[in-house]
């Protein structure tokens, strides 16, 4: 891939307290059901799924647009997912960047990359954290609702995000 993309990162939150309190089988279950939701939910966006790590995903996107569906999809669906599961706490985080990545094999490297994956770190449960620079992409469409801009301070990143 060369050129722009809109990464996201998506986390759910303390998954390791939650697989103390549920277990390795039924923890497992969930994790599987939360990645099948992830993929389906990034393939109907327009997105690529680049990689999955435990209950973690980075996708990347031609169109913010279809990055900002996905993102508020994923979050969707783990709602959906606790609610079936009897309200036990699922929660995800999402972060969204873009740049342009360095494209290494089917993965992707870079700044964009680094920050999404910060963003979606420092997001708060249910939560969906987006670079200004892909709120810019998209200000303009009438589906999209964004609060104003914060800075934050990311790890590893010489400059404050907004």
């Amino acid at each position: 891939m060369a050129g722009v993309a809109i990464v996201v990162f998506s986390d759910l939150v303390d998954s390791t307290a939650l697989l103390a309190r549920l277990g390795d089988d039924r923890m497992d279950e969930l994790r599987r059901a939360h990645v099948g939701d992830v993929t389906g939910v990034v393939e109907a966006a327009g997105g690529r799924l680049i990689k999955t790590h435990g209950d973690g995903a980075m996708a990347s996107f031609e169109s913010a647009l279809g990055a900002l569906d996905a993102a508020a999809l994923i979050q969707a669906s783990v709602e959906r997912l606790d609610a079936a599961e009897g309200q036990i706490g699922i929660a995800a985080r999402v972060g969204v960047a873009a740049g342009e990545p360095i494209s290494d094999g089917g993965d992707l490297h870079g700044m964009a990359v680094v920050i999404a994956s910060r963003l979606c770190s420092a997001a708060a449960p249910s939560e969906v954290l987006v670079q200004d620079l892909v709120a810019g992409l998209v200000a303009s469409r009438d589906a999209v609702n964004l609060e104003e801009p914060k800075s934050y301070e990311l790890k590893g990143v010489p400059k404050p995000v907004r």
